[in-house]
Formats: C-alpha cells, sequence, structure tokens
C-alpha cells in the first residue's frame, strides 16, 4: 500500500470513529428526552381522564349543558341523580375536550378504568406511567 493511500484511509477511519462517539453521546439523550414526554403526556391525559371522572360524579352524569334543560319545570321537587363513576370513556366525553383521545401517546393503548359504583374510581396506564386512584395521581405522593 502507498503512504498516500493508508492516510487517507486513516482519515476516513477517524472521521467515521468521531461520528459513532457522537451518535453513542446524542442517541441516549434523544431517547431519554422522548421518554420525559411520552411520560408528561400520558400524565397530563390521565388527569384530564380523572377530572372529567369527578364531574361526571358530582352532575350525576348529566354534562353541565344539559343539566339546567332537564328539571321540569311544573313538578316541585327535584330530579335526583345517582352519583356513581364509570369505566365508559363515551359516558366521559361531554367532560373532555373536544377531540381528547383517551389513549396512551406511547403505543394508542386505551387507558384503563376501574371504577366500582360511588366508592372509587382508578385510571391506570397501560405503558406503566402511573395511575389514579379518586382523583390523587400516584406519582404527586
Amino acid at each position: 500500500m502507498s503512504h498516500k493511500f493508508q492516510s487517507i484511509l486513516l482519515d476516513a477511519l477517524i472521521i467515521v470513529l468521531g461520528i459513532g462517539v457522537i451518535a453513542a453521546l446524542l442517541i441516549p439523550k434523544a431517547r431519554q428526552e422522548k421518554t420525559e414526554f411520552l411520560e408528561k403526556e400520558t400524565r397530563a391525559r390521565m388527569k384530564l381522564l380523572s377530572e372529567a371522572e369527578l364531574r361526571y360524579f358530582s352532575t350525576g352524569g348529566i354534562p353541565p349543558s344539559k343539566a339546567d334543560t332537564t328539571s321540569d319545570t311544573t313538578t316541585t321537587e327535584p330530579i335526583v341523580h345517582p352519583h356513581l363513576y364509570t369505566t365508559s370513556f363515551d359516558s366521559l366525553k361531554p367532560f373532555l375536550p373536544e377531540k381528547f383521545q383517551p389513549v396512551s401517546p406511547k403505543d394508542s393503548t386505551e387507558f384503563i378504568i376501574f371504577a366500582r359504583d360511588s366508592s372509587y374510581f382508578i385510571i391506570v396506564d397501560p405503558n406503566g406511567y402511573g395511575a389514579v386512584v379518586n382523583g390523587q395521581a400516584s406519582w404527586e405522593k
């Protein structure tokens, strides 16, 4: 091999190794930032679902816009609505922002809601980013 060819080969090898070192430093940081973003977004969605569940419970499942129009003016007794929690995302839709999707942003898996009448509700992220029990987030303890 000629001296010039060896010099070019050595320069190319140094450049490739330099790019490899830079990539090795940047890739973990990018993954960590993505994980932090997904965790933050997931937890924000779970908090919105929790607030919707609490509003659903407090209104007896009647959306605020319909609560005023459901009472009959001819009766003197107020209409009593049971205060229960729900496991249905469709029931929570009126209490959530428009176009809200009750899915984890990591892989679009639906959140899991457990509810027991008026006793408690739990919202769980299937990807392990936390849970909300009766409005109390597991990551805020």
